[in-house]
């Protein structure tokens, strides 16, 4: 308050500011009184005195906190009820998604009655006991091939994604889902493809120039494994799609036409969606609230839309439904996350900003604002300055010690893109 005082020049002086330095002239009085106190000893009544100044002190930073609330409330108006208008939209557009996600299932539901059908026309529980053994002979294969040898040769995630759905193709069976059966040996069998021929590749090269593989043994051990692999694989997949009619054939007229309606409120969806997205980027414009993973939460939750729309004009109900869920799990985060922004704004004394639209109200919905403004919370989010998002010096310092240390040599690039991603 001394340094505020300095600063303001007679012509400038008002009323709150002549206010304010007669307030900072009493606190300095009070001091000088509670300093001349210790001095001859009054302990008693110095702490006393202090305790009062202590209270006078917290209610000015309480009336300050006010009216800067007042004042930025008022400077970010038009962005707040952009705010509310964006957040009242999305609650709604998030509970058709919802709903057009049953429908779907509903669909889906149906057509795997009809699958299942002419699955036992085909052979029924005989095919699927068949069917289980080959995908267990399929997943014993692919245990064979040896994860150092996949992860020396980049191939760890292609080598997790074989073991993974040829397990889950084994309790899809059990589970008599034939439906997605079908889709995990597709893809089991794609992973085994591209593991045989880079596994070949390197047999290849370690038979003709001896020394240069590290391991040919658990080359060629593992190439044995991903080739006794995809025979049964092949084998599963071949006899499911003769089993089974593919996605968007064997519809009657009135699935047809349910999914074609479907599609086109998918489209509507998707395309408000994107308007709303630019509305809050131009909220953003201006008060930078907002940060790139929420754009990239509302980002995947359009292309989930945009997935499953296409997938519902081919009648596609299990591709549909996949992309219907992205879209609803992408804005239920986009919505945590703007509760949890708000939250923290409060936890941080209600301090100036702009009112954030998401949550419980907050108090005791008695008040008048908290009738009108039902669901949504008035904890003000701080708008952070240029200095705000400047590293401490500490872990700027932190920082540039660790890229001195020298990584393993395996994950040298890798470690260095790291840290020429932090220092960005």
């Amino acid at each position: 308050m001394s340094e505020l005082a300095k600063g303001i020049q007679d012509e400038h002086l008002n009323r709150e500011a002549a206010e304010a330095m007669q307030k900072e002239q009493d606190l300095l009085g009070q001091l000088s009184d509670i300093q001349k106190k210790l001095q001859n000893g009054k302990i008693d009544d110095a702490l006393r005195q202090l305790d009062r100044l202590s209270q006078q002190l917290e209610r000015l930073e309480k009336d300050l906190q006010q009216k800067a609330g007042q004042q930025q409330s008022g400077q970010y108006a038009q962005e707040a009820k952009a705010l509310r208008e964006a957040a009242d939209q999305l609650r709604e557009l998030q509970a058709k998604e919802q709903d057009l996600e049953k429908k779907t299932a509903q669909l889906r539901r149906e057509m795997q009655s009809q699958a299942q059908k002419r699955f036992d026309q085909k052979g029924g529980k005989e095919l699927a006991k068949e069917l289980k053994e080959k995908s267990e002979a399929a997943r014993k294969a692919i245990s064979q091939i040896d994860p150092r040898v996949a992860e020396h040769l980049g191939l760890e995630d292609t080598l997790d994604m074989a073991q993974g759905r040829a397990s889950d193709l084994s309790r899809a069976l059990d589970a008599n889902d034939f439906d997605e059966a079908l889709d995990l040996a597709e893809r089991a069998e794609r992973a085994v493809e591209t593991l045989q021929g880079r596994l070949g590749m390197e047999d290849q090269v370690a038979q003709r120039y001896p020394g240069f593989s590290r391991d040919p043994a658990g080359v060629r051990k593992s190439l044995r494994g991903a080739t006794e692999a995809q025979e049964p694989l092949q084998e599963v997949v071949q006899r499911l799609q003769d089993a089974l009619p593919r996605e968007g054939q064997g519809m009657s007229p009135e699935q047809t036409q349910k999914m074609r309606q479907q599609a086109q409120e998918q489209g509507r969806l998707k395309d408000q969606l994107g308007k709303l997205r630019d509305q809050l980027g131009e909220v953003g414009k201006k008060v930078p609230i907002f940060g790139p993973q929420h754009e990239q939460m509302l980002q995947q939750a359009q292309e989930g839309m945009n997935g499953a729309e296409q997938r519902l004009y081919r009648g596609e109900p299990r591709g549909a439904q996949a992309g219907e869920q992205q879209a609803i799990e992408k804005l239920s985060q986009f919505q945590d996350a703007m509760e949890k922004l708000a939250k923290q704004a409060g936890k941080g004394g209600g301090q100036g900003g702009i009112p954030m639209p998401w949550g419980e109200p907050a108090g005791d919905g008695n008040d008048e604002e908290g009738q009108e403004s039902e669901g949504v919370r008035h904890d003000r989010v701080e708008i952070p300055d240029a200095e705000s998002s400047r590293a401490p010096a500490e872990f700027r310092k932190e920082l540039l010690d660790a890229m001195k240390q020298a990584p393993p040599e395996k994950y040298k690039e890798r470690v260095k893109q790291y840290y020429e991603e932090l220092v960005k």
